[in-house]
């Protein structure tokens, strides 16, 4: 199914492959204004895009030069986070300040099979405690590539099911409406990626996406409380404790 419209774009490339991910249900918490301050890590990866061809098809698609990179924003009161493009285009710049409306994901159009395999490449591969691509420090660059390429894959491609098990067995850099010919260490990455995927069962991360109308949409990890609010709810616990006793 394929819930997805068209968004203005920059350029005639991004006007050809930007695509929205309608919102049905706001998150939590309000719209955010945050401003790119830089690319974690990542490598610029030579992809092209047709939304017209299926899965297994290796009919024409128009080029794009994509960064492949995790991003890092800083939002209005000085507090960092990391994501991932959800979108092909029109990519994020530096400085600009953008408007998010966060919106959870399994409120989002993202239909379910997508969510499925979605949260469990972020359950797998994202390291919870420093936000970015598990594994050690070499070869990190194109890991975070092969990561971000798998997000556009089960994003963008027309997979013509339903079933994630099916959905993954599908994911290929060579054919379909999306695809890349990547750097041979990238692939190879991706290929370690994808192979982990549903294994002993599809786990669940929480996730959601940063929408906005005009510029790249995002998805990431859904932030955890604060320090000073867990610290708090600790300090009240133990009180709490100290009473009972």
């Amino acid at each position: 199914m394929n819930r997805r419209r068209g968004k203005l774009t920059a350029s005639a490339a991004a006007s050809a492959v930007a695509v929205s991910f309608l919102p049905a249900a706001p998150s939590a918490h309000g719209a955010i204004a945050a401003t790119l301050v830089g690319r974690v890590e990542g490598r610029a990866e030579s992809c092209a895009y047709n939304p017209a061809l299926g899965w297994d098809s290796s009919a024409t698609a128009s080029p794009l030069a994509l960064s492949a990179f995790q991003n890092e924003f800083e939002d209005s009161t000085g507090s960092a986070f990391r994501s991932w493009a959800l979108e092909l285009g029109p990519t994020v710049d530096g400085g600009a300040v953008y408007i998010f409306d966060p919106v959870s994901l399994s409120g989002s159009s993202v239909d379910g099979a997508r969510a499925l395999v979605l949260r469990d490449l972020f359950a797998r591969w994202i390291n919870p405690a420093t936000g970015r691509v598990a594994g050690g420090t070499d070869g990190r660059a194109a890991t975070a590539a092969a990561f971000q390429l798998a997000v556009w894959e089960v994003a963008h491609e027309n997979f013509g099911t339903n079933d994630a098990a099916a959905l993954v067995a599908r994911m290929s850099l060579a054919t379909g409406a999306f695809r890349s010919s990547a750097s041979a260490e990238t692939v190879a990455r991706y290929g370690a990626i994808t192979a982990t995927l549903g294994q002993g069962g599809f786990r669940a991360h929480d996730l959601e996406l940063l929408s906005n109308p005009v510029a790249q949409d995002q998805i990431r990890v859904v932030p955890t409380p604060a320090a000073g609010v867990v610290l708090l709810g600790a300090a009240l616990r133990a009180c709490h404790s100290r009473r009972r006793r």
